[in-house]
C-alpha cells in the first residue's frame, strides 16, 4: 500500500485528475463575476459622494455644479470614467435631475428642472 505523500501523487498524476474543464470555465466566471461586483460597488460609491455633494450644494443654494471624479482607480483595471460618468447619469435623469458628461472625469448635474 502507498502511502499519500508529494512525490507519491505527482507520479501518480493524481493533481490532474481534480481539474476539469467545468471547473476552469467556473473559476473563470467566478473571478468574472468578482471584478463585476468590485467595479458596480466603486461605481456606487461614487455616486453617493456625488450626491453628498448635490445635499452639499442644495444647502448653499445652488441649482447646478459640477461633479469632478479620477480618471483611474487605483486596483481597478476595468475602471473607465466615462463608464462610471454614465452610470451617474442614468441614475441622476431617473429621478428628474439633469446632466450632461462634459469631460472624461466631469459631469454637469442641474436641478433647477425639478417641481417642487
Amino acid at each position: 500500500e502507498q502511502c499519500l505523500n508529494i512525490e507519491n501523487l505527482v507520479k501518480n498524476n493524481m493533481f490532474e485528475n481534480y481539474i476539469s474543464n467545468d471547473f476552469l470555465i467556473n473559476k473563470i466566471k467566478n473571478n468574472k463575476k468578482k471584478g463585476s461586483d468590485k467595479l458596480f460597488k466603486l461605481y456606487e460609491s461614487i455616486y453617493t459622494k456625488c450626491l453628498k455633494n448635490i445635499d452639499n450644494n442644495i444647502d448653499s443654494l445652488n441649482d447646478n455644479f459640477v461633479f469632478t471624479i479620477d480618471l483611474y482607480q487605483y486596483d481597478y483595471e476595468k475602471y473607465s470614467s466615462l463608464e462610471c460618468l454614465e452610470y451617474i447619469k442614468r441614475k441622476l435623469d431617473s429621478v428628474g435631475f439633469y446632466s450632461e458628461v462634459i469631460s472624461e472625469t466631469k459631469i454637469f448635474i442641474s436641478w433647477e428642472c425639478v417641481n417642487g
